[in-house]
């Protein structure tokens, strides 16, 4: 039939009304090598998506062999024409093919792409992810798809819906390795500020943290918290090869396991506030390694009263039956961190510190870059809102978290939302994927009383630069008249004396091709 169809001249790149596909992609998404064989042959148009059709077809499902065999050529003859912008961005999140196949678990492709000599190993897409970032996620099974579910997730830290979601059938170990022997940089950071090596610490990816650690180009010196962050998520494993690598490198900077982190926090403290059914094992870790119990926050709090505190058992046993100079002094719940009395309710507590005016009000979580205002925000809860606005002095549109999203992207109701924008957050801003905070509250079944306001306020806010656009331009068109009027008298006047100065030396010649003045002046004022 396509045989037929080409021979009777018929346009081999013509699209489909609907999506704007050529049959060179529908060829593609339906794995037909022999039907791209035969329009490759005919010069039909290549774009970069029929490689991603190529791979993935309309469902990333697993196939037979034979079938994945067959797809896997058509990407080779597809980058044989040598028509293809290998480092092209595609979709709405600017990805290239390498990260598609990365992010699809497709490692045959991957391979065939690393082999182009122009390809970017290093590019990144709209959040600052490279190939390697998504390597890092398929090798735990966290696929593209996955990835870009949970990153709608507006109300829970993104670390925490990726973990254990991941797909054991989608697991493509050795992609990591893969692209650090292609000469991927390990050091390349998202837009968040966050490396390659703090995922896969979030991610508990033991053998891909010991992979980048046993890499030559990956640069310690510039990471921070991540030890902090090990014994956050309760990976006791981890923190051991941590400890090892930074303790090699500490003839470049000064390494220790009882460092505070910008909120004055030591990785014992992190343990002791932890909620991972490993925290026991991760402070018995850390006190081998040298951690001291005794160390105190800036507010004077050990790791063992924030664990008293938080009745974390595990914790309190190991501290107290592997230490023997242990400060026991017994502090008050208002003692913790702010954010640890928002992210467990104690909202009652929290009003006495933010009235109290405490400096760690300001301070953002260490695994989402939250402040107090997302998460008053994400729990409804108005009036502490209102306090860390008004006493607090927060100011939401320089709260941004690590998915580039102010508060408002959290509000659930129209009064939440009604105290941020009249505090200062722009609904016209944007995150790291381009959603506004409208966006957002769209997609939510739960705020669409929040979107409709926010459309009410940004027909307004339209309006309201209309009218100013349109004042400014007729004050503009006003004196624009003005000065016109000014200057043709002022052409007259100085003319009229030139005339009359001029008419006793120079009478004026009959051949003069120069209007009379007042014609001119006449003329000026008509134009107005």
């Amino acid at each position: 039939m396509v045989n037929i169809l080409i021979a009777e001249n018929h346009d081999v790149g013509i699209r489909d009304r609907k999506y704007s596909r050529t049959p060179l992609r529908y060829a593609c998404i339906n794995g037909h090598l022999e039907m791209v064989e035969e329009l490759l042959k005919h010069h039909t148009p290549v774009e970069e998506e029929a490689v991603v059709d190529a791979m993935c077809g309309l469902v990333c499902a697993k196939r037979l062999q034979r079938k994945q065999e067959k797809r896997q050529e058509i990407v080779r003859k597809l980058l044989r024409t040598d028509k293809i912008n290998i480092n092209a961005r595609l979709g709405a999140k600017s990805r290239t093919v390498l990260m598609l196949a990365v992010g699809h678990s497709h490692d045959t492709c991957a391979k065939l792409l690393l082999k182009h000599k122009s390809i970017d190993v290093n590019a990144q897409d709209s959040n600052g992810f490279t190939a390697l970032w998504f390597a890092v996620h398929a090798e735990e099974g966290v696929t593209i798809d996955i990835i870009d579910t949970v990153s709608d997730y507006v109300y829970d830290p993104r670390c925490e819906p990726i973990n254990g979601i991941g797909k054991e059938e989608n697991r493509c170990q050795g992609l990591v390795e893969l692209l650090l022997q292609h000469g991927v940089n390990p050091n390349v950071r998202d837009n968040a500020g966050n490396s390659t090596l703090i995922w896969a610490i979030r991610l508990g990816a033991l053998d891909t943290v010991q992979t980048l650690l046993k890499c030559e180009r990956l640069d310690l010196k510039t990471e921070k918290e991540l030890i902090h962050t090990a014994s956050a998520m309760g990976y006791p494993e981890i923190i051991r090869l941590l400890h090892s690598a930074l303790s090699q490198s500490n003839t470049i900077h000064v390494y220790s396991i009882n460092a505070r982190d910008e909120r004055g926090l030591t990785p014992l403290h992190y343990a002791s506030l932890s909620n991972s059914a490993r925290a026991g094992e991760v402070t018995e870790v850390l006190l081998e390694l040298g951690a001291d119990p005794n160390h105190t926050d800036f507010r004077g709090c050990t790791p063992y009263m924030m664990a008293s505190l938080l009745q974390r058992t595990q914790v309190l046993q190991v501290l107290q039956t592997k230490t023997t100079s242990l400060n026991d002094e017994r502090g008050s719940m208002q003692d913790l961190p702010a954010l640890t009395l928002a992210k467990y309710g104690h909202w009652a507590l929290l009003q006495e510190v933010i009235t109290a005016g405490r400096t760690d009000l300001t301070y953002k979580y260490m695994l989402t870059d939250d402040t107090l205002l997302h998460m008053a925000t994400a729990a409804n809860e108005t009036e502490i809102l209102r306090l860390l606005l008004t006493e607090g002095k927060l100011r939401p549109g320089s709260s941004i978290n690590e998915q580039g999203r102010g508060p408002l992207y959290l509000a659930r109701s129209v009064e939440i939302a009604k105290l941020l924008v009249e505090h200062g957050c722009n609904i016209d801003s944007t995150d790291f994927n381009n959603n506004t905070p409208l966006d957002i509250a769209r997609r939510q079944p739960r705020t669409h009383d929040v979107a409709h306001y926010l459309e009410n306020v940004l027909r307004m806010s339209k309006k309201k630069h209309r009218m100013e656009m349109w004042e400014q331009k007729t004050k503009g068109d006003m004196l624009m008249k003005g000065a016109c009027k000014a200057g043709a008298l002022g052409d007259y006047r100085i003319q009229d004396t030139e005339k009359l100065q001029g008419s006793a030396s120079h009478p004026p010649s009959k051949y003069c091709k120069t209007p009379p003045v007042e014609t001119k002046a006449a003329t000026a004022f008509c134009l107005n």
